[in-house]
C-alpha cells in the first residue's frame, strides 16, 4: 500500500575534504511515496512503461532470490516476461543464454520496448560462461523479441555488466562495466559489440575516495574499499550526449553519443572528446530529466541531486528512506521512480540490515524540453 512522507529539510554538515559537494536545496518539497516494500527481496533497477507498468530486478547476489524480473502489479509480483525466463538457479542451472541468471538493470526505452540487462555474474564472483546477454521484450505481447549474448571480450570472466540506455534513433545500447571500467556500445541491429575506453580514467574509481554512507565509511571487513568503476549512465537524446560516472567516484563525464557510434573511432579518439563536468557526487544511478539537468541518486545523502552540465547542483528531494537510492526511471505522468537498495547495509560490509528494501516515487514538476533518459 502507498504510503506518503515528508521530506524533512535538515542542514547539510561538511566534514573535511571527503564531505560531498552541498548542492542548492530546492525550494519546494516533494512528497516521497513508498510504491512496493520487501523484508528479503533486494532489487536495483527499476523501469516504467508509456503506459505506467513498472518493472524492477532483483540481482542475484546471495541471500533470499526467487525472482529476477517482475512486473509490480497491485496484487503483488509477476515474473516477467514469465515464469521459465526466471527458473535458473545455482544449483540447478538450465541454458545461461535462455535464463535469467543475474540481472542487473531494466529500461524501458522511448519506442516503449522493455531492455533487460543480464551480466550473469553470481555474486559478482565471474561471470556464467554463456550468460551474459541482453534482452528485448515486446510490451504489447509480453515476449522475448531477441536476445543479445555477449563474448567472453565483450564480458570479459571479471566484468559486471552493470546500466544501459537505448537510442532507439540509430538503434545502440551503452552499458558500463563496473566490475573493471568500461563502456559497451552495441548495435542492436546486428548485436556487433565493441568495448571502448576499458580502463580509462573517467570510467574508474577514484581510489582515494571512502564513501560515507549510513554514517559509516563503506569498508569490507578486512578494512578495504570497494572499488566500483564504470556505474550510473544516463543519455541525453536531444543533446546528443552519453553521461558517465563511477560509483566509487565524485566526477562526471560525457561523450557526444556520434562519435561513440563511429567504428572507426579508437579510444584515443573518445579520450579527445570526453568532457569533464567536474565534482558530483557518490551516485549509483542517473537521469536526464526534462530540464536538461542529470539526476543522481545520492547515496552518501540518502537523496536525490540534479546537476547541470554547467556544473550547477540542487537537492531534489533528502530523506532517509532514500537508502542507497539506486535506479532511477521517469514515468509518462511525471513520477520518478527509484529503488533503494541499501547495499551497505548488507553482511559483507558487516551489518545486519532490520529496514526493507523498498520502491519509491516522487514528483518534480520540470519545464522546458521533453523528458528524456
Amino acid at each position: 500500500m502507498i504510503r506518503s512522507l515528508r521530506w524533512a529539510v535538515s542542514a547539510l554538515v561538511l566534514v573535511g575534504c571527503s564531505a560531498p559537494p552541498a548542492p542548492d536545496r530546492r525550494p519546494a518539497e516533494p512528497t516521497l511515496e513508498v510504491v512496493w516494500e520487501s523484508p528479503d527481496r533486494q532489487l536495483t533497477g527499476v523501469a516504467v512503461s508509456a503506459v505506467g507498468r513498472v518493472f524492477v530486478n532483483f540481482p542475484r547476489w546471495g541471500g533470499f532470490h526467487d525472482l529476477s524480473v517482475a512486473e509490480v502489479k497491485p496484487g503483488g509480483l509477476t515474473p516477467y516476461p514469465d515464469s521459465e525466463w526466471n527458473s535458473w538457479t545455482v544449483d540447478r542451472p538450465e541454458p545461461p543464454g535462455d535464463r535469467f541468471v543475474c540481472v542487473q538493470s531494466v529500461v524501458v526505452d522511448t519506442d516503449d520496448t522493455l531492455w533487460i540487462l543480464d551480466p550473469a555474474s553470481v555474486g559478482q564472483a565471474g561471470v556464467v560462461k554463456g550468460g551474459a546477454k541482453l534482452v528485448e521484450v515486446d510490451l504489447a505481447t509480453d515476449t522475448v523479441r531477441q536476445v543479445i549474448r555477449f563474448s567472453a571480450q565483450a564480458a570479459p570472466a571479471s566484468s559486471y555488466l552493470n546500466d544501459l540506455r537505448i537510442d532507439n534513433v540509430t538503434r545502440t545500447a551503452f552499458i558500463t562495466d563496473s566490475g573493471l571500467g568500461a563502456l559497451l556500445v552495441v548495435d542492436l541491429e546486428s548485436g556487433e559489440t565493441r568495448r571502448v575506453l576499458d580502463g580509462h580514467l573517467a570510467l574508474r574509481a577514484d581510489p582515494a575516495l571512502v564513501p560515507v554512507i549510513g554514517g559509516r565509511e563503506w569498508r569490507l571487513p578486512d578494512g578495504q574499499v570497494p572499488q566500483v568503476h564504470a556505474d550510473g549512465i544516463a543519455l541525453d537524446h536531444e543533446a546528443g550526449r552519453l553521461y558517465l560516472h563511477a560509483l566509487t567516484g565524485r566526477r562526471l563525464w560525457s561523450l557526444p553519443t556520434d562519435v561513440l557510434r563511429d567504428p572507426g573511432a579508437d579510444d584515443a579518439t573518445l579520450a579527445e572528446r570526453l568532457r569533464d563536468h567536474g565534482d558530483t557526487v557518490v551516485t549509483d544511478g542517473m537521469l536526464v530529466a526534462a530540464d536538461g539537468s542529470v539526476l543522481h541518486t545520492a547515496i552518501e545523502l540518502d537523496a536525490v541531486v540534479a546537476v547541470w552540465p554547467d556544473g550547477r547542483q540542487r537537492t531534489v528531494i533528502r530523506d532517509p528512506l532514500l537508502a542507497w537510492p539506486d535506479s532511477l526511471a521517469l514515468s509518462p505522468d511525471g513520477w520518478v521512480y527509484v529503488t533503494s537498495s541499501r547495499i551497505h547495509d548488507s553482511e559483507a560490509f558487516g551489518r545486519q540490515r532490520t529496514e526493507p528494501y523498498r520502491l519509491l516515487r516522487f514528483r518534480v514538476l520540470n519545464e522546458g524540453r521533453a523528458s528524456t533518459q
